[in-house]
């Protein structure tokens, strides 16, 4: 073969390709830069972040009072091995929600509208057995305690508990320990004491029925018969006949003892209720 022969233009047209394929080759080349891999403490550290979100208390928090629910999450959130994943004002929203999420340890109180916690817990221990419950309350006498342990309760504090304090009960039913307020304890051990010498049953929280808990929630708030009976779809009769058995039963004159006795007891928070003048309350 010949030599071939090169003009001037055709050398430049050469030259120019080739210094456009060198400069596009460093661009690409430039603009992939090669990862260096992570090192070993990178990756420690990175599964130690991991492992610790696994490891993260998730609490549903259950209480009637919105701007309580607010306080606590801010506390218990500053906790780095504790979270509040969701919130509950119901016995119903709080069981709806332990159904659809991933939750550790439920906190209750024991009044709520409607169904009372003591309820919630005694439909856990049936349903959702695996969820740790702590009840956190205003409640310090040793009958509430005893109903709530009684109920499927883990643990028992009281609102008037340190930050630290109720953290320590949340990491310790967490952790399937039994835990108890210390003021609570301590009433429990006079309690015991005294029935030492007076071996009388201690004074237990009421059970009744599930009708008869709508109808004295009702007429603690204020409603008259023909109110209730309406909301519950039953006859004016059948609401005389419920309030008359919970008179019987418990001992009650009028509805002032009633709606003392449904906040005693957890049935109803102690709320102004609704008075209505110049109706028979028969």
């Amino acid at each position: 073969m010949g030599t071939r022969r090169w003009t001037l233009r055709g050398r430049m047209r050469y030259l120019g390709a080739r210094l456009d394929d060198l400069i596009g080759a460093d661009l690409v080349k430039g603009s992939q830069p090669a990862r260096k891999p992570a090192s070993a403490k990178a990756r420690r550290d990175r599964d130690a972040e991991a492992s610790a979100r696994r490891r993260r208390c998730h609490v549903l928090l259950v209480d009637n009072h919105a701007i309580l629910r607010l306080g606590l999450r801010s506390l218990l959130n500053a906790a780095t091995d504790v979270e509040v994943v969701a919130e509950a004002g119901t016995c119903e929203q709080a069981l709806s929600l332990l159904a659809s999420r991933k939750i550790d340890v439920l906190v209750t109180d024991l009044p709520l509208p409607g169904r009372s916690g003591l309820e919630l817990l005694t439909e856990m221990r049936e349903h959702f057995p695996q969820v740790r419950t702590l009840v956190l309350t205003d409640h310090s006498g040793y009958e509430y305690a005893r109903a709530a342990f009684a109920a499927g309760a883990t643990g028992y504090t009281l609102k008037s508990a340190s930050q630290s304090d109720l953290l320590e009960a949340i990491r310790a039913v967490w952790s399937g320990e039994r835990y108890i307020h210390s003021t609570v304890a301590s009433r429990i051990i006079v309690d015991y004491l005294g029935n030492v010498s007076d071996p009388r049953p201690p004074r237990s929280v009421p059970i009744i029925t599930r009708r008869e808990r709508d109808v004295l929630t009702r007429v603690a708030s204020g409603h008259e018969n023909r109110q209730i009976a309406a909301e519950l779809g039953l006859s004016v009769w059948t609401v005389r006949k419920h309030r008359q058995n919970l008179m019987r039963k418990f001992a009650l004159r009028n509805a002032a003892a009633i709606t003392a006795f449904a906040i005693q007891n957890g049935f109803v928070t102690a709320e102004p209720a609704r008075v209505v003048l110049g109706t028979d309350p028969r």
